[in-house]
């Protein structure tokens, strides 16, 4: 047996219902930190640090407090079939 289409005050009140949902959602982001404060956060947990190391590799981030956004100064493409990765500097 199909089911039936739900009619317009079961859609209405469905839409009701989620608006209450986004409205009683009471999540607050956390304070806003810079890169080295959060490079410096758990560095005396070492599988915290080992972890990051995987992740991020053991590069140094620079980072100028200046400039409020994210500014890519490198992108590196790793291809199976090439004879090895193409490093594009972005600096200028």
């Amino acid at each position: 047996m199909a089911e039936q289409e739900p009619t317009a005050e079961q859609l209405a009140q469905i839409a009701a219902e989620n608006e209450e949902d986004e409205h009683s959602v009471n999540y607050k982001p956390p304070a806003q930190k810079s890169i080295q404060e959060i490079q410096e956060l758990d560095k005396d947990d070492e599988s915290l640090r080992k972890y990051k190391e995987a992740l991020l590799g053991r590069v140094a981030v620079s980072a100028d407090p200046n400039v409020p956004n994210v500014v890519v100064t490198g992108l590196t493409l790793v291809c199976s079939s090439a004879p090895g990765p193409l490093e594009l500097d972005l600096t200028g």
